[in-house]
């Protein structure tokens, strides 16, 4: 009889101990679905702090063409002024060696003779100084040049720092996008935590439920030989506490297979994240990607001003937009590649698919064919 109290004991201590397992099991999957929470978090943070980033270049790279701009115009203009200068200067140059040649054929002291060489020295000042202007212009002209080349460089970093900031831009929002995913993920884990807390209470009841008849066994065991005949009966309910363990070790066992599930499912997760395509250029991105478009199709030609309106598909408020964000001539639009369809279709506002159904491409390319008499 003493062996089956201590039997029973013995049960109660393998309750407790998968309790525990259990318990461990739950706060493993409590960890994880706190480290999924810190990290969408995370997710989101680096997102703002890259798009402030990105704002931030654009700013100083618009304050840069600005500037660059400004710098160019007044090299134009201290280009225009030295030619300027030149041509005063060989004007000048000119008139002396017609004083001069004057002067050799009068000869003589006479008044004409005094007037012409009074009129060669005066000329003979202005040219100098003609020459100190045209130093001090060309003077003015290599500083620009300096500080042209300067912000040039700076220019080039500048840009360098917007194509890394927008490639780390791209990441984060490809990052960011699964976190609604891994939120839902987040949302079934808590799900299975409740029931898997449920379940632990339920264990702890039956773990309360076999204490209390190891005290009962303990008050009786006084009379125990009185009751030996009850003895089959106490060996049945240890059996069928028995047959409870083992239920209680499979579904142990099945949670441990549903850890298992809930781990490949966690790093099917990361897989697809990893394989997650580019999104498509919001229309902020796409207008401010036309600029480059504009400057790449037009190539070293000039800038023209074309109907665009004869190509098939663009009508005068299409044509109008076009115009307004640098695509002025058929030639551009000739030269389109795959990647700047989609772009500027999400600058203009065009349905998807409307470039290429349309053919704007072949019928730009016949257009300029027709006006310019050469290929496109």
């Amino acid at each position: 009889m003493f062996d089956g109290v201590g039997w029973a004991a013995g049960e109660i201590v393998w309750f407790m101990i998968l309790a525990s397992l259990v318990g461990l099991a739950i706060g493993w999957i409590f960890g994880r679905w706190l480290q999924r929470s810190a990290i969408a978090a995370a997710y989101e943070a680096e997102l703002v702090a890259q798009e402030e980033l990105a704002r931030k270049a654009e700013h100083r790279l618009i304050e840069s063409n600005n500037t660059l701009d400004k710098l160019q115009y007044q090299l134009r203009n201290e280009s225009e002024k030295v030619g300027e200068l030149e041509s005063q200067l060989r004007v000048a140059e000119e008139a002396i060696a017609d004083l001069d040649a004057a002067l050799a054929a009068a000869g003589g002291s006479d008044e004409a003779f005094s007037q012409m060489q009074a009129a060669r020295d005066e000329a003979r000042a202005e040219i100098a100084e003609l020459r100190g202007r045209l130093a001090h212009h060309a003077s003015t002209i290599e500083e620009r040049e300096f500080t042209l080349d300067h912000l040039q460089t700076r220019l080039s970093a500048a840009e360098r720092s917007a194509v890394d900031l927008e490639g780390r831009l791209v990441a984060a929002e490809r990052r960011a996008s699964v976190i609604p995913e891994l939120q839902t993920d987040l949302e079934r884990r808590n799900a299975e935590y409740l029931r898997m807390s449920e379940r632990l209470g339920e264990f702890e009841s039956e773990v309360e439920f076999g204490r209390a008849r190891v005290r009962s066994l303990e008050a009786d065991l006084g009379a125990a030989q009185e009751v030996a005949a009850v003895v089959p009966s106490l060996r049945a309910e240890l059996d069928e506490a028995i047959a409870e363990r083992k239920d209680l070790l499979k579904a142990v066992a099945g949670l441990e297979g549903d850890l298992e599930t809930a781990q490949a499912r966690a790093d099917q997760l990361e897989v697809e994240l990893a394989a997650i395509p580019k999104p498509p250029p919001t229309r902020d991105e796409a207008i401010a990607g036309m600029a480059e478009i504009a400057a790449r199709t037009r190539g070293d030609t000039p800038v023209r001003d074309d109907d665009l309106k004869r190509i098939h598909g663009i009508g005068p408020k299409l044509e109008q937009t076009l115009k307004g964000l640098g695509i002025t001539s058929f030639r551009q639009v000739a030269n389109f590649e795959p990647d700047d369809i989609v772009i500027v279709s999400t600058a203009i506002g065009a349905f998807k698919g409307r470039i290429e159904r349309d053919d704007w491409i072949a019928g730009a390319a016949e257009e300029h064919q027709k006006e310019y008499n050469e290929p496109a």
